[in-house]
């Protein structure tokens, strides 16, 4: 069983390509209509490795496991809580009040305002009884529960184009999916061929979605990327190949374990500042892919500088209600156990 202490570089640069593969998927979004069909079929390519980010991003944190701690539990919520409430009203000074999102904005896990840190946050809260029931399955069970999750949420999708939940796969089944794929790859390994021919099956992934979608896109005359979707079989192997491709390099650098700190407040604060992005705001729009890739960078160094102050003005405050979060759970739960040995 794959596990580690001190964190793989070679890992980290992966979870932070995720995050930016997102970024640029979201920002690049608003350029679908009036392209010509070179511009087209550059974003249709972009889309068929960028599509695998979030399935990549589960899958490494199944194959290391989810540690579960309270401290980094409540960490995680107040950053998505910061990052939600201060762009929230930094978006009303801009664009009005808006009741329904400013509610939405103050219970942003509970509201699904960013759907893949609500299920990310409760993959994180359930992963104690996640690991052990899958740490109780035999190697059969195992796979079959796998193989049944999959013809569920992914292979049926993907080839019949319709799905049970209509999300998309972004959504609570897809994630567990890729988190239960993760944790079998760490216990029994890669199957024979990704171990032989990562490259291979990563590329011919990526090849296979883009000329899909390509075909597709045409056919409808705009833009189509069914097969880019977070349930399709597609990006499904292509992000088994990935990260069976990266976990070759093992190395450890301090500079990018740093950079990946970045990588949790850089998804909420893009997205809270996606609405710049969509209504273009301040913010170069001529249509051109320079402009996606302009506008792409300074979403990121906005990002970056927000998180560094926020570090370094309210570092200290976070730690604070940090640990009055933490005293209120002790405290809850010592009442509880108090009261079931009562009984």
């Amino acid at each position: 069983m794959s596990s580690y202490t001190t964190r793989l570089s070679n890992i980290e640069i992966l979870r932070l390509v995720c995050i930016l593969l997102i970024v640029g998927a979201h920002v690049s979004g608003a350029y679908w209509k009036d392209l010509l069909f070179l511009e087209r079929e550059i974003i249709l390519l972009y889309n068929s490795f960028s599509g695998m980010a979030v399935t990549l991003f589960v899958l490494i944190s199944g194959y290391f496991g989810i540690k579960f701690k309270k401290s980094k539990f409540f960490t995680l919520v107040n950053i998505v809580w910061f990052y939600s409430v201060v762009l929230c009203l930094f978006k009303i000074s801009i664009t009005g009040f808006n009741s329904q999102e400013t509610l939405r904005s103050f219970f942003p896990v509970l509201s699904c305002k960013y759907w893949f840190a609500t299920c990310y946050l409760i993959i994180f809260v359930l992963s104690p009884f996640i690991n052990k029931l899958l740490g109780n399955l035999t190697k059969n069970q195992f796979r079959w529960l796998i193989i049944i999750l999959a013809f569920f949420f992914v292979i049926a999708p993907t080839f019949i184009y319709f799905e049970i939940l209509g999300d998309k796969g972004k959504g609570l089944p897809n994630m567990i999916l890729a988190y239960c794929i993760g944790r079998y790859l760490a216990i029994y390994g890669f199957p024979k061929y990704f171990k032989l021919y990562p490259k291979r099956i990563f590329f011919a992934c990526i090849l296979g979605t883009f000329l899909l979608n390509s075909l597709i896109t045409e056919w409808r005359g705009t833009m189509s990327l069914p097969f880019c979707r977070d349930n399709s079989l597609f990006i499904l192997v292509q992000s088994v190949a990935c990260l069976c491709l990266f976990l070759r390099y093992n190395f450890v650098s301090a500079k990018i374990n740093y950079l990946s700190q970045f990588v949790f407040p850089l998804y909420i604060s893009s997205q809270s500042l996606q609405f710049l992005v969509d209504q273009k705001r301040y913010l170069v729009f001529d249509n051109t892919l320079l402009s996606v890739l302009c506008n792409f960078v300074a979403i990121v160094i906005v990002c970056v500088l927000l998180e560094l102050i926020r570090r370094a003005v309210l570092g200290k405050s976070f730690k604070a209600v940090e640990r009055k979060e933490l005293s209120v759970v002790d405290g809850i739960i010592r009442h509880i156990s108090v009261w079931k040995l009562k009984e």
